[in-house]
This record gives structure tokens, C-alpha cells and sequence, in this order.
């Protein structure tokens, strides 16, 4: 697996060859593509389970110039379904995405998360940074992904912080105190990684000189480990373990799906519920999901990368639809009431080839399947529940047994 300039294109921000993720035999036949959208992917990883994650180019189709810019983690399944948001999705969130202009808060608080590796503890391993950090270095993070969206600078009793910084003097942004690149968990809890040493600004300084280091997660303490001429780069822990599957996605899952070999050019999306998918796809903070905004849309809509609307289909009374598009394409999707706006996506989506797959859940099966990420629809802890009614309702709709409008 491997990121490449194969296909062509520049990315739209940084006018620079864009490239995308890709998969191989061994021996190096069977080259096949993984993601096919208009800004870059980069720096592709595996999971324990055999999934794969990513750092993703994101930027506003419909403003690519001055709009929205982003590195965000993206994860994707072995089968090239669920091209599904991971972390750092926003430097800066709107609390209401309804409302163009309105209140934000620091989500993130980085505008780039790369180097995303999963440790044995299911944690990640990141490095953050802001837009013109130089030799792709940062601070060292550790995402707790079972916490889900994490909001800078928030305290309040009962919020779960899912972001730890152990270094806090490598700031990522400017000036800093070292800083770090290319982590690595080792088995003993630590993480390795190339740590810059000195005071300097990390978007304007010339060169830096790395050296190899274990970092303790729990009180950022660094032991040298390599310290030689040159930078200490890319080291890696080499492991023995017995051949692991690669994950492919079900049915019985949430979320499930599975890829039709029979139509590769496009998928199939269904949608118990557009109104609560909006609040996802516009907002990654922890304070109510606002779903009163989005209930007055009557159609959810589809742009091309380029945001250009390609076609728009109707919802029915409950907000739910089942949509076919083309797949391996890049596609923004948004919600319409009338003539207005609701929302739409600052940023590209795929669908991979084939992919039948099933987004979001209703409003009444939030609270006990996405709460625990993403936090309740109230806003409140306190309302994260379990119920079994999941596994039969979640998927529940007008829509459900209707057959895919095709858009275009």
C-alpha cells in the first residue's frame, strides 16, 4: 500500500501533483487504486484489524481558493467501503452547521494530522501541526478513539478529553520547543520517534536536525536512543506475527455493507436519516447534534469536486432516502429546503466501487450507537446509552425497502 501521483491532477490548494492511495501484489502487479478524490492522500497505514488509515487533503469544493483547508484522518475498509472521517476534521468546528457565520470553537485546534499510526492499546499516534510546518514535523498527540471528537481548551465536568499533547512545548505552531516527526508505538507503552531538539519557528526554519527518541506518553520524558550525524528518520518497530485478515465490511454491522461486483460504477447509499448525517458532517464537537436545524429539508443534494450540483433527490417525511451515484469520483453532498441551503460539505466524499452501504441512523437510535463518539444529542453525557434495539432499529425507514433514486 502506498501513496502515488499516478493518475494525474494537481491539488486545488497547494498546486501540487495530487496523489492518492494504492495497493499492490508483492511483486508488484496488480496496481489498483483506493481513493479517488481531487486533493491529496498521503502516508497510508494499517490498523490491527486490517483496515487502513490515511491523512487526507481536504478543501471547500465550492471555494477551493480561500475556503476551508484541512489534513484530516480518514480510515477506509479493505474492500474500499466506508471512506469514514478518524480525526483532526477541523482546526475550527461550528457548534451549529445550519448556520453559516455563526458561533465555532476550537474542535482540533491543528489544521494537519499526519503520520497517523494505531498503537496496541487501540490508541493513535499523531503528529499536529499548522499549515506551513516545515519537514512534516509537529507535536506528538495520542487520540483516544473510543472518546470520539475533542475541543480544545474545554474543562466542564463530565466532558472526556480524547487528546493528549505530552511534550506541550512542541507547540506544532510557529514557535516552539522542538519538535517531533514519524512515531512509532513500541511495546513497552512508549512511542519512538524523530525529535528536533531547540527553540525555533517551525514555518520558517531552514533545517532540522532530528535524532531518535522514546517518548514516555505519561510525562512527555524523552530518552535518546540515536543520536548520529544527519536526521534519524521514518525507524520503525519490525514485528513477527502470525498472517491477519483484512477487513472487509458486513451487513450486520451499523454501518454495514458489502461491495456488488456486478455494478463497480456505482454504489448504493442509503440513508436512515439525512437530517442527523448533516449535523455529523458539519460540526465535530460534543454539544448536541441540533437536528431541529436540518428537519425543515425536503431534498439532499450531490455536487461533483468541482461544486457543481449534479443532481438532488427528495426525502421522505421521516428525512430518509436510498440514493445510487457514481462511484470512485469525488462527491459533496448538502441538504436543501426549498430553494435554501441548509448545509453542505466543506469537503470531498468518495464511494468505492460497487459500494452498497448504509449512513447514519435514526434521531431515536442516536443516543446508543454514535453517542459515545460523538457525543449526545442533547449535548449532555449523561445521556449516552446501550440498548439492544440497535441491532433492529437502526436501520429502520421510509426508506429502507424503496428502491436507490440515481443521481445524476
Amino acid at each position: 500500500m502506498f501513496a502515488s501521483t499516478r493518475a494525474g491532477g494537481t491539488s486545488r490548494r497547494k498546486n501540487l501533483p495530487q496523489a492518492d492511495i494504492w495497493r499492490m501484489a508483492p511483486d508488484g502487479s496488480g496496481a489498483e487504486r483506493m481513493t479517488f478524490l481531487s486533493n491529496t492522500e498521503m502516508s497510508p497505514q494499517f490498523m490491527r484489524d486490517g483496515r487502513v488509515t490515511m491523512t487526507t487533503e481536504k478543501v471547500d469544493p465550492f471555494n477551493p481558493a480561500t475556503g476551508f483547508y484541512q489534513l484530516s484522518g480518514r480510515r477506509l475498509n479493505w474492500d474500499l467501503t466506508d471512506y469514514h472521517p478518524l480525526l483532526g476534521q477541523r482546526a475550527i468546528s461550528p457548534v451549529k452547521p445550519a448556520a453559516p457565520g455563526g458561533e465555532t470553537r476550537p474542535s482540533f485546534d491543528f489544521q494537519q494530522v499526519t503520520e497517523i499510526r494505531e498503537g496496541f492499546d487501540g490508541n493513535f499516534v499523531v503528529v499536529l501541526s499548522d499549515d506551513g510546518a516545515r519537514a512534516g514535523a509537529g507535536t506528538l498527540g495520542i487520540f483516544n478513539r473510543s472518546v470520539g471528537p475533542f475541543e480544545s481548551g474545554r474543562n466542564d465536568p463530565g466532558y472526556l478529553v480524547s487528546l493528549k499533547i505530552p511534550d506541550p512545548a512542541a507547540t506544532g505552531k510557529g514557535p516552539t520547543q522542538g519538535a517531533y516527526r514519524s512515531p512509532f508505538p513500541l511495546l513497552d507503552g512508549s512511542i519512538l520517534a524523530s525529535y528536533a531538539a531547540g527553540n525555533f519557528d517551525l514555518t520558517s526554519t531552514s533545517s532540522l536536525d532530528f535524532d531518535l527518541v522514546s517518548v514516555n506518553p505519561r510525562t512527555g520524558a524523552r530518552t535518546v536512543i540515536l543520536a548520529a550525524p544527519g536526521a534519524q528518520v521514518e525507524a520503525v518497530l519490525a514485528l513477527a506475527h502470525e498472517p491477519r485478515l483484512l477487513y472487509y465490511n458486513r451487513r450486520q454491522l451499523v454501518f454495514g455493507g458489502r461491495q456488488d461486483q456486478t455494478d463497480p460504477d456505482h454504489a448504493i447509499a442509503y440513508f436512515p436519516s439525512v437530517y442527523v448525517v448533516a449535523t455529523l458532517l458539519g460540526s465535530n464537537l460534543r454539544r448536541g447534534r441540533f437536528i431541529e436545524d436540518m428537519m425543515g429539508g425536503d431534498h439532499l443534494v450531490a455536487y461533483d469536486g468541482n461544486g457543481t450540483e449534479v443532481g438532488a433527490v427528495p426525502l421522505n417525511g421521516d428525512g430518509s432516502t436510498k440514493i445510487r451515484v457514481p462511484a470512485a469520483i469525488p462527491l459533496a453532498l448538502g441538504l436543501r429546503a426549498g430553494t435554501t441551503d441548509l448545509f453542505r460539505m466543506s469537503e470531498e466524499h468518495q464511494f468505492g466501487p460497487g459500494e452498497s452501504i448504509s449512513l447514519g441512523i435514526p434521531a431515536g437510535m442516536f443516543n446508543a450507537v454514535c453517542a459515545g463518539c460523538h457525543g449526545s444529542l442533547s449535548g449532555s453525557e449523561l445521556d449516552i446509552l446501550v440498548s439492544p434495539d440497535v441491532l433492529t432499529g437502526a436501520s429502520q425507514s421510509e426508506a429502507a425497502t424503496q428502491a436507490p433514486i440515481s443521481v445524476p
